[in-house]
């Protein structure tokens, strides 16, 4: 640290050593990954627990007598600060950056303070960017992270993973969000956060400017609209996409009319289309169906989580028969679902979500008809007579860690 930042920390209250060795190198210049969150963890771990040796505590970063809890606050607060200030100064290999306002302990620092050196975040390939709007001081980390972005879009042309909550910018400033995106050259993972119809032009600018760039593109906690037909409708555009999805969105019956046979205009689809995620209500009819009938048997994966139906098992069966790796929510014994599953002969991985109510006969029979050496997760226990069945028909039952199919995450 330089001398302004370790006057700040020692201001504070926090005990710092006098002198330091002179480092051999700069050692901030290595960091590759910050994480904002972890780092207000530790430091407020260190900060709230004194050691209860007098001695002890008088050799750490603690005076000789225990602070209060704003005090203690304050300290953190400013050695986050401080913290933070030194990276942005110094690391210039910075290629991940994670801020998360939901788990937030402080208030964050001011970031246009510590872009003295903007270049520092020229090499930057992940971006988290994540705001929780109920929190006390939402209009302060708002302006903040607006301001982050700023910064961002001036001088990060290479990211290539980047999840951001548009709660992070006001309607008004929106824009910001479209020009970081507008200028990235690499754009490969782009996943969004609480989508509305007022947030349309992200979707025109995705179109007009990462067509070409982007592979896998997911929508979380977004209300289903007009944008999302303004998406639907030129998919073909993106050339490169493997996958999208729609993860815990919401379904806006007020703009039903508008998703009738949406797939017609459509020329073509992406060839490199290859893996599809739901999980969301009500909306089979109007978007998964028809998407899987689109991919066709170019479709190696698919989760859906909710709202599995007989036509959703024979739309599979027809549409879909290179599947490799499905995941469903399946509640109730199926005659339609074991069929659709003898159909898939290239599938390796079978994953149940819900599936509590499922008979030890329904799974001894789903057990015959899976292919040998086949990966299998259900939610529910397995029972000693259903496990070897399973086993004697070279079925592998695995964990939910190793089971779950989930797009890819930061």
């Amino acid at each position: 640290m330089n001398d302004e930042e370790r006057n700040a920390i020692i201001n504070s209250g926090l005990k710092l050593k006098k002198a330091y060795p002179q480092p051999l190198f700069l050692y901030t210049s290595f960091i590759k990954d910050f994480n904002w969150n972890e780092l207000e963890t530790v430091v407020s771990w260190y900060t709230h627990n004194a050691p209860d040796d007098p001695v002890a505590r008088d050799n750490s970063i603690w005076q000789t007598t225990y602070q209060d809890s704003n005090n203690i606050n304050q300290m953190a607060l400013q050695f986050l600060t401080q913290t933070y200030k030194l990276i942005f100064r110094t690391a210039e290999n910075l290629e991940s950056l994670f801020i998360d306002t939901t788990y937030l302990l402080y208030l964050l620092p001011d970031f246009t303070s510590s872009f003295h050196t903007p270049f520092i975040l020229a090499k930057l390939k992940k971006v988290k960017l994540s705001l929780n709007y109920d929190e006390e001081e939402w209009e302060n980390n708002t302006e903040n992270l607006r301001d982050l972005i700023n910064a961002l879009k001036l001088v990060s042309r290479n990211i290539r993973i980047l999840e951001i909550s548009t709660n992070v910018l006001e309607l008004s400033n929106i824009h910001q969000l479209c020009d970081l995106l507008k200028f990235q050259h690499n754009l490969e993972d782009l996943i969004l956060e609480n989508i509305r119809d007022e947030h349309v032009s992200i979707i025109h600018t995705l179109q007009q400017h990462q067509a070409k760039s982007l592979v896998y593109l997911e929508f979380r906690y977004s209300s289903l609209a007009i944008w999302t037909v303004t998406l639907l409708k030129k998919l073909e555009i993106f050339t490169r996409m493997e996958g999208i999805a729609f993860m815990s969105c919401r379904w806006n019956s007020r703009h039903e009319n508008s998703f009738i046979d949406w797939w017609t205009e459509l020329s073509q689809f992406p060839t490199s289309l290859n893996r599809l995620y739901f999980n969301c209500t009500a909306i089979n009819d109007k978007i998964v169906i028809p998407l899987i009938k689109i991919v066709g048997n170019n479709l190696k994966e698919l989760v859906v989580r909710n709202d599995c139906t007989q036509q959703l098992f024979e739309v599979i069966a027809e549409h879909a028969k290179n599947i490799s790796s499905l995941e469903l929510g399946l509640e109730v014994a199926s005659a339609p679902f074991l069929q659709t599953i003898i159909s898939l002969q290239s599938l390796q991985h079978l994953s149940l979500r819900s599936a509590y109510l499922l008979s030890d006969d329904f799974l001894i029979e789903l057990s015959k008809n899976m292919k040998p050496n086949t990966k299998f997760y259900c939610a529910s226990e397995l029972t000693p007579h259903v496990l070897a069945s399973f086993l004697s028909n070279r079925i592998k039952p695995t964990d939910y860690h190793n089971a779950i199919l989930w797009p890819r995450n930061f």
